[in-house]
């Protein structure tokens, strides 16, 4: 698929899952940003990476600030994000929305909290990869994403969002489309 010796990522989820995520990420739309955790599959490859999204670990109450413009998670949902990498073999990520016609490029503050997570989850995870993905719809409801995966310290892009159901869609990431 890629010519390059560049890594990178591969986002899978399903059409039923992704129906889901979208009315949970997309809940404060179009003017605030809103996430969830989320527990992922993986397979690590010569290329990079390839992630399956399992299911969202859901905000409850208090889990997310609702007084926030953006996401900013609560010390106990971080805690259980951490602790929810104890129950299983998966590895455990971030995604959120980015408001109305707003690019999908990861801000300063994104940064903070990726290098934060990447760490955490890894130290929790005994080195299993992280990711972060970042979304958006236009004002006509077309919908953009970027995003990274952590694979023991080297990060990588998300470059093809897989969305399958009765069809196959392919959604190339907004950080892969600016650099072509």
């Amino acid at each position: 698929m890629k010519s390059s010796n560049r890594k990178y990522g591969l986002f899978r989820i399903t059409a039923a899952d992704r129906e889901k995520l979208h009315a949970l990420v997309f809940k404060r739309y179009p003017h605030h940003e809103w996430g969830t955790f989320f527990r992922f599959g993986y397979r690590l490859t010569e290329w990079g990476i390839h992630v399956s999204f399992v299911d969202a670990i859901e905000p409850r109450a208090g889990d997310l600030d609702e007084e926030s413009g953006i996401v900013e998670f609560s010390a106990g949902y971080i805690l259980r994000a951490q602790l929810a990498l104890n129950e299983t073999g998966l590895g455990i990520g971030v995604i959120h929305s980015h408001p109305e016609d707003c690019g999908t490029g990861a801000s300063s503050l994104d940064n903070d909290m990726d290098g934060y997570f990447s760490g955490e989850f890894a130290a929790y995870g005994n080195g299993r990869p992280y990711v972060s993905l970042r979304v958006a719809k236009s004002s006509d409801g077309v919908f953009s994403f970027s995003g990274e995966a952590w694979i023991n310290g080297e990060q990588i892009p998300i470059v093809e969002w897989l969305t399958v159901g009765k069809e196959l869609e392919r959604e190339t990431s907004e950080y892969e489309t600016q650099i072509k």
